[in-house]
């Protein structure tokens, strides 16, 4: 079998509108916009999520992690059983 590995490139990032996201997973306005999705094997994504005043996500996990860069404003994350800090 001949399988030719495809490669990304930052020129192929697959840019979204920012959608307004389900009340089902999210309390307030959060808005979330893909910057790039890698296709598999890869395990990686990045997206710009926006959270107006007061917006939050509901407890959720990342098994394999997450890195979370605060660009404007502050808020909280949490590690399960851990204290809550606030990042800025």
């Amino acid at each position: 079998m001949n399988r030719r590995r495809r490669r990304w490139r930052s020129s192929e990032a697959v840019l979204s509108p920012q959608a307004k996201r389900s009340a089902d997973h999210f309390t307030g306005a959060v808005r979330i916009g893909l910057l790039f999705n890698l296709p598999e094997p890869a395990r990686i994504a990045t997206a710009l999520v926006t959270f107006e005043p007061g917006a939050r996500r509901a407890w959720h996990t990342h098994p394999l992690g997450l890195t979370v860069i605060v660009t404007a404003g502050c808020g909280w994350v949490q590690r399960e059983g851990s204290p809550i800090p606030a990042v800025a």
